[in-house]
């Protein structure tokens, strides 16, 4: 089978969030479509960021992005994920089991306070791990899809 778009598979899991949000508390999150609105603004009108994480299962943790660059031969990171400045309070990170959602000042006081190790992968983008037994305690809802 061929590989699929990262992006449309990423599309298509705040499509099942959206819908699952909407279905459980009436709330509905508008995503902006224009990447300049996204940089400019976040990811949706209500900050909601939301990432799709093929390999928690896998490892047992979540992969929280902290730092990106858009070419491994780039000397300077940017700020990304949980630290981004943007309009984003809640910060959903699951699979399509599970879903946790945190508020992202919550994610941002853990990692200042634990400072745990990072890693990168494929030279752009940087990011810490965080086990699934503590994003159950850090999470504000965990719910499943």
């Amino acid at each position: 089978a061929p590989l699929q778009d990262p992006l449309k598979v990423g599309e298509k899991y705040q499509d099942i969030i959206k819908r699952v949000v909407f279905e459980r508390w009436q709330y509905v999150i508008e995503y902006y479509t224009a990447t300049k609105d996204q940089y400019k603004i976040g990811e949706s009108k209500q900050g909601f960021e939301i990432k799709l994480d093929t390999q928690l299962r896998k490892y047992e943790h979540l992969s929280i992005e902290i730092a990106e660059k858009t070419r491994k031969d780039l000397a300077t990171w940017t700020h990304s994920g949980i630290f981004r400045k943007d309009n984003t309070k809640w910060y959903v990170q699951g699979d399509y089991k599970t879903a946790w959602f945190f508020k992202k000042s919550d994610l941002v006081k853990y990692y200042n306070e634990n400072t745990p190790k990072t890693c990168e992968s494929y030279g752009t983008v940087r990011k810490f791990y965080l086990d699934i037994a503590i994003a159950d305690k850090l999470a504000k809802r965990k719910i499943d899809l």
